[in-house]
């Protein structure tokens, strides 16, 4: 029989930042499983609904579902990240805001 993988808890990182309070590297961040997908043929749909957008090739709508997939899992993980560090289980939008708001990633 093999090994399971031992998936990391948010309590192993609550110490994701620095001292000083700015985000550590955000790929430190704990690895959820992911059950949602984004349907292509909506993020086609939404891309399409833009006059200035021609035609697209097969893979666009895929890999932006899938950009869009990764860039949802570590915004909630980073919140959840925080929540744990408030000693609370619920992400709310004000752990999510701080969240954003510590890590330089995603000062844009």
């Amino acid at each position: 029989m093999a090994p399971q993988a031992v998936q990391p808890t948010i309590e192993e990182h609550t110490d994701t930042y620095n001292d000083d309070g700015e985000g550590a590297d955000i790929m430190n961040l704990p690895n959820i499983d992911q059950k949602t997908k984004l349907a292509p043929a909506r993020i086609k749909k939404l891309i399409q609904a833009d006059q200035e957008v021609g035609k697209l090739a097969q893979a666009v709508p895929i890999a932006v579902a899938k950009a869009l997939e990764q860039f949802i899992a570590t915004v909630v993980a980073a919140g959840a990240v925080e929540a744990a560090s408030k000693n609370t289980k619920r992400v709310t939008p004000k752990h999510l805001k701080e969240a954003l708001a510590k890590h330089t990633q995603f000062d844009w």
